[in-house]
């Protein structure tokens, strides 16, 4: 096995509970980097913040929330972007450079 762990985020609670372990002196952190396949990185960053208290659950909260808001607000404007940027300007190789449009348009004029 690696002595890295695989990357990923970790929830919000579990952070917190293996955070307080780490500093009440349950479990020491290299124990906790092989139980949970967790990179020296991910659990330093986490340790920090526990520390410095921004690790908590309303701040994940509100970021969730914030990135639902945002993720909503760009779900509402792809089509559009998709209509009035991607396939009026974006040339693409596999129809001779021209545009999504333009292709379109061109087959519409010899089809007549």
């Amino acid at each position: 096995m690696s002595p890295r762990g695989w990357y990923r985020r970790l929830s919000v609670q579990f952070e917190l509970q293996l955070c307080t372990d780490i500093r009440a002196g349950k479990v020491a952190r290299r124990e906790a980097m092989r139980a949970h396949r967790l990179s020296a990185n991910l659990l330093l960053l986490s340790l920090t913040q526990y520390d410095q208290g921004s690790l908590n659950e309303e701040v994940a909260a509100a970021s969730v929330a914030e990135y639902e808001a945002k993720f909503n607000d760009v779900a509402s404007r792809l089509p559009t972007f998709i209509d009035q940027v991607y396939n009026a300007r974006r040339t693409h190789s596999s129809i001779g450079y021209l545009p999504s449009n333009g292709f379109e348009d061109l087959v519409t004029q010899q089809a007549a």
